[in-house]
């Protein structure tokens, strides 16, 4: 789906109806697991379900097969036949990211998005959590991956912001600095 506008009307609808039942948490656990399984190693999975090769029924019977194994909720299985029938499953991930971004404001969270060289222990993803959300007064969860082209330090992503701590980074600035640094005049 190209029209951004469309996947949030469908974002929107699956959590009034989520609130409407108290599920909110329930919803987004099983939209992110259907997410989660339709990247990467899944989007075979995700070709066959939005794919038009494919009758609706074929569609359905495949995604309800999955939903069981993987115990989706009721309202998540009603709402991805939804998608399939109206030929919209393509926008699942577009979806689930504006479901996330609805639910986590109503519930006072932020995401922060957080790459490190080597995987943070424990202590340092309470640190970082505790300081963003002094930051932002909300509650944060941290979503960490291992990126070792980093050399050391941290990236962290705060919704539209940056904050850049890497070791990569800093040796690109003195790289820099020293390229563009002139020359000292001879005595």
């Amino acid at each position: 789906m190209r029209d951004a506008g469309a996947a949030r009307r469908y974002a929107t609808a699956i959590v009034e109806l989520a609130v409407e039942a108290g599920s909110e948490a329930d919803v987004l656990s099983d939209l992110t697991t259907w997410d989660t399984l339709l990247t990467g190693e899944g989007s075979e999975l995700f070709h066959v379900l939005s794919s038009p090769v494919f009758s609706v029924e074929e569609r359905r019977a495949v995604m309800a097969a999955f939903a069981e194994k993987l115990g989706t909720s009721d309202l998540v299985v009603r709402f991805l036949s939804l998608l399939i029938d109206r030929e919209r499953f393509g926008a699942m991930h577009e979806v689930v990211r504006f479901v996330t971004d609805d639910l986590d404001a109503r519930a006072g969270r932020m995401r922060v998005q957080v790459r490190s060289a080597v995987a943070l222990d424990a202590g340092m993803r309470d640190e970082l959590a505790a300081a963003f959300a002094k930051a932002t007064g909300k509650t944060i969860v941290l979503e960490a991956e291992v990126e070792p082209e980093l050399l050391g330090g941290v990236v962290a992503r705060l919704g539209s912001k940056v904050y850049d701590a890497s070791l990569r980074t800093r040796l690109q600035e003195l790289k820099h600095r020293l390229i563009h640094a002139q020359a000292p005049a001879e005595a």
